[in-house]
């Protein structure tokens, strides 16, 4: 027995769809396509039909800042109605499905009086009801705030109580989860199983590019949470600039495999979403024991074509032996610096991305090659991004002298939310660009410009110490250890005891045995770094610990380093100390 829900659509007083219908099983339909004729363009959105390749988004940069998430979808939706959005092991929804089904979710918000840029927390997994919360909320006019369950009930409740949200979307084992903290509970399966729902003009809530789509948090360098607060003008032009970058079209099948508090879900679903490709949702157990031959079968099985990896897993993934019948593309990264290079051979093309939470996720792009000892540069930057790369009198500097980056253009976030005074000093006016109120932001990454414009990392201006006068970058001690044959994995820390810094530790993930191998580094360094600068300790994991981010998780490293596997002997190179005071070189220092 099916239920009938109404609601209405653009040009129609009122619409009938079965519920039944939202979720079809298997891959479904090739999808319907309108011809070339009938494309469409309206605030910055065109497609385009191009033969075999499908429908292609096409970019409009002087328009891009005028639209906002749900202007791009819904003219997709149009364009594409029948085609598949979202597709999981058991089940698929159409385009006009995921429009439809969003819509009933938006109604419900305006209904709980949902005001404009008011947050509503989605306690979800990588799902289709994930996806189909996020647009409702946006439909609605409200922020999303994504909550990952891996992360500590302190750190979630930080976030819930810090953007003041009243408002939860779970499923209906995690509704009581944090209850005492929301007026509203939605359960999402409900909304799969919709009675009739009221009328709603979809068109009646009034959303501007300048309005605010998401709060991301992000711990950045100092351990405390900032949420980044992220406007629809500057989604739309990554959304944009990505999609130009790779081609995407109706014939892309994009893998959902980010985390969902991790800035980088926006270039897992929107991009895809906007081109009328298809967005594969993994299953719920594919990322418990970080099996990288479980992704690569996986990724195989559901013919993806563009999917994103964190940085940290990419070593493991290029030691695999990958399928020749692989319909990948493109296997996109981030999160941390890349310090690997993919075999010859590599079935589909490694993307190098870099880019802070506060730019909008992505902000330069390289294609990496196997060739090179040096760790890959991060790119040029995307179509809608700036980067200037400046002194500290924020005047640019000569190609191929460090400097710290700063970025400008249409992806700057508004700033962080509840902390104006840090927002104004990462945030700052941009003086190389004749438009009014446009900023910049203060990276603290520092980089050099190489011969052929790339940019290449060169660690963190917090990553720097200084021990005995000297200063010291733990980064590219790390990068070094990367240049020796026998280690697949390093990572390079100060010991500190009480604020002062008694030696630095090289953790190191090798390739062979470790009898031995501690002396073998010990003089690999010696030969090409100065004294201070060499480890007087190696500890020998297994794998580096990772965040739930896929960040190399140093905090972790820098409170359990007894609990590695120690170097057997570190006779001949333990040198006295003289415990100092280290102090992070901060930007401006």
């Amino acid at each position: 027995m099916s239920t009938d829900s109404h609601f209405p659509r653009p040009g129609h007083d009122t619409t009938t769809i079965d519920h039944k219908a939202f979720r079809s099983g298997g891959n479904g339909t090739a999808g319907v396509y309108e011809t070339q004729d009938d494309r469409v363009a309206k605030r910055g959105v065109a497609m385009e039909y191009a033969g075999n390749e499908g429908f292609r988004f096409i970019e409009k940069r002087t328009s891009a800042r005028a639209c906002t998430i749900v202007d791009l979808f819904r003219e997709q939706a149009r364009v594409t109605p029948h085609s598949i959005a979202l597709e999981n092991e058991k089940e698929s929804m159409s385009y006009e499905a995921l429009d439809r089904l969003s819509d009933i979710i938006a109604a419900r918000l305006i209904r709980e009086g949902l005001q404009p840029e008011e947050v509503v927390a989605l306690l979800l997994d990588r799902s289709i009801e994930y996806v189909v919360a996020s647009l409702g909320v946006l439909k609605a006019g409200g922020s999303c705030l994504p909550l990952d369950f891996d992360l500590p009930d302190h750190f979630l409740s930080f976030m819930i109580s810090d953007t003041g949200s009243r408002i939860m979307i779970a499923r209906d084992g995690y509704l009581d989860r944090f209850m005492e903290c929301f007026s509203v509970r939605l359960c999402i399966e409900e909304f799969f199983s919709a009675l009739p729902t009221p009328l709603w003009n979809a068109g009646s809530v009034n959303i501007t590019p300048s309005q605010r789509a998401y709060v991301i948090y992000t711990s950045g360098s100092t351990g405390t949470p900032k949420g980044v607060e992220l406007e629809h003008r500057s989604i739309c032009s990554l959304v944009t600039s990505w999609n130009g970058r790779f081609g995407m079209s109706s014939n892309d099948r994009a893998a959902l495999t980010a985390n969902v508090s991790f800035d980088a879900i926006l270039t897992d679903l929107w991009p895809p979403l906007c081109a009328g490709a298809t967005v594969l949702v993994p299953p719920r157990d594919l990322f418990v024991h970080h099996d990288p031959d479980g992704l690569i079968g996986w990724l195989q099985d559901v013919r993806a074509t563009i999917a994103f990896a964190v940085s940290g897993v990419i070593p493991r993934l290029l030691d695999r032996a990958w399928p020749e019948d692989m319909n990948l593309r493109h296997l996109i990264t981030g999160g941390d610096a890349l310090r690997h290079r993919p075999p010859e051979g590599f079935p589909c093309v490694l993307v190098n991305g870099y880019g802070p939470t506060e730019n909008t996720v992505a902000s330069t792009l390289s294609d990496v090659m196997h060739e090179g000892a040096a760790p890959p540069p991060i790119g040029y930057a995307l179509g809608g991004v700036k980067t200037y790369v400046l002194n500290d009198d924020l005047s640019p500097v000569q190609p191929g002298l460090e400097g710290e980056l700063y970025l400008g253009g249409d992806q700057v976030a508004r700033g962080y939310l509840n902390l104006p005074g840090l927002t104004s000093e990462r945030f700052l006016t941009d003086p190389f660009t004749p438009e009014p109120n446009r900023r910049m932001y203060r990276t603290g990454d520092r980089v050099r410009e190489l011969p052929d414009g790339q940019l290449e990392f060169l660690g963190r201006r917090d990553d720097q110490i200084q021990l005995n006068g000297i200063r010291i970058e733990l980064e590219g001690i790390s990068n070094t250890l990367l240049c020796h044959p026998d280690v697949h994995d390093a990572c390079c820390r100060p010991i500190m005891e009480g604020g002062l810094c008694r030696h630095l530790v090289a953790h190191v993930v090798p390739l062979t045995e470790r009898t031995g191998l501690n002396d073998v580094l010990h003089r690999f360094l010696m030969e090409r770094l100065p004294l201070p600068s060499v480890p007087t300790a190696f500890f020998f994991h297994e794998e580096l610990p990772m965040t739930t981010r896929g960040k190399v998780d140093r905090a972790s490293l820098d409170t359990q380093p007894t609990r590695c596997f120690p170097s057997e002997s570190n006779t001949g190179f333990d040198r006295p100390f003289s415990p100092v005071p280290v102090e992070p070189l901060h930007p401006g220092s």
